[in-house]
């Protein structure tokens, strides 16, 4: 539990209550439109899901609200605790009184005590770097589907239900099994977005029945439809949903298309990529994040022929020495290093570390950061922290 906190104009910041959802409810549909509004009720029905919202309340009136989102983020074979801010939203009347940065801090204070090592999120371009994030993680590009599919007479596509959660889910993790992190839906997120208006998942069966593709689909109403999260077993299953979309978009057919690698069929029916976005990452404790990963780096290290050694990293105004042998991986936290290529090691600002472990690792953070400081350490930090093959599933459809 986070202790409410008072702010210098008298309003409260606390965690939320079942009782201010009609007012937080309200607030939402003014501020971000009815599907929002929908989308913060079902989860703030959801047992134990109130928990991760907070509401800024001043003279009896909610005036600001945010919502932290538990989420499982895995990192090679190892599986990380993470949070995801969602549905921040301010009055109108209440905006430039440092509200939205009140709440993040109440999320990041909650995401630490639930032993979360990082939070992820998409969100405003630029505004949440002032909250520590930095983007790290290249999205899949979106691409436009370059012609008109004929939908396979063996493959059936429909909205998927409740009812279909195992199969939705095991054809996900079967897509993800080919990245190198990942974050799949937790259980709450696939009942929320099975049900809330935002966007609308589509199953694609084959003609024994088998479900054999998905794809979640967001229509604009004007003609234009995205389709992100498309996984398949086959590529007719594949054809199949880009056909359904590009029906559903109607006589413009403007289709968008998350461009997930591996899918079956679907380079060959998509054009040229537009210009690649970036998820968000925030690192609140650096020691703490290798130490979370100190099995997946132990694993590494070893399949490299590395049995025993050291390896210094510096964030400037902190530094963490990693030790290991054959048995284990040990993490010791240090002070500030400012000359870490002199002491032997490497020297990584701290806006660069999301990008170093989840992103392009050590060969783009050199190329991108003028004080990424690889020094004497380079061969191995390059081996240890090579480019990452990342695909999130967050809780709305990146555009």
């Amino acid at each position: 539990m986070i202790s409410p906190v008072t702010l210098a104009d008298g309003a409260i910041v606390r965690g939320a209550r079942a009782d201010d959802l009609p007012a937080a409810r309200e607030l939402e549909a003014a501020r971000e439109g009815e599907d929002d509004a929908v989308d913060l009720e079902l989860v703030g029905h959801t047992p134990g899901a109130c928990g991760g919202m907070a509401v800024i309340e001043r003279d009896g009136e909610i005036l600001s609200i945010a919502t932290l989102l538990a989420e499982r983020v895995r990192f090679g074979g190892t599986t990380l605790s993470a949070g995801q801010v969602e549905m921040v939203a301010t009055a109108s009347s209440a905006e430039g009184r440092g509200y939205a940065r009140a709440l993040m801090n109440w999320c990041h204070e909650l995401s630490t005590s639930r032993g979360d090592a990082l939070q992820v999120m998409i969100g405003i371009p630029n505004f949440y770097r002032q909250f520590g994030y930095h983007y790290s993680i290249p999205m899949h590009p979106w691409t436009q589907a370059k012609q008109a599919v004929a939908p396979p007479t063996d493959v059936t596509v429909r909205r998927a239900t409740i009812d279909d959660l195992d199969d939705l889910g095991r054809l996900q993790d079967a897509a993800q099994s080919h990245y190198d992190v990942a974050m799949p839906h937790s259980a709450d997120c696939w009942g929320w977005i099975l049900q809330h208006p935002s966007s609308v998942q589509h199953l694609a069966s084959d003609s024994a029945g088998a479900s054999a593709g998905v794809a979640r689909m967001f229509d604009d109403g004007d003609g234009s439809v995205d389709v992100g999260e498309l996984t398949a077993s086959t590529p007719a299953a594949t054809a199949a949903l880009i056909a359904h979309a590009q029906a559903l978009a109607g006589a413009d057919r403007t289709v968008r298309v998350s461009h997930r690698p591996h899918v079956p069929g679907l380079a060959d029916l998509l054009g040229t990529p537009e210009r690649r976005e970036w998820y968000y990452a925030r690192i609140p404790d650096p020691a703490a994040l290798f130490d979370a990963l100190a099995p997946e780096l132990l694993r590494r290290l070893h399949e490299m022929g590395r049995e025993a050694g050291e390896l210094l990293i510096s964030f400037y105004r902190s530094h963490v020495r990693l030790a290991w042998n054959s048995d284990r991986l040990e993490v010791t936290k240090g002070g500030p290093l400012q000359a870490p290529v002199s002491a032997g090691g490497s020297g990584v600002p701290l806006d660069a570390l999301p990008a170093l472990l989840f992103g392009g690792g050590a060969a783009a953070i050199d190329q991108r950061f003028p004080d990424a400081l690889l020094g004497r350490q380079e061969d191995l930090m390059r081996q240890l922290f090579p480019p990452q093959r990342a695909d999130l599933l967050t809780f709305y459809l990146p555009s």
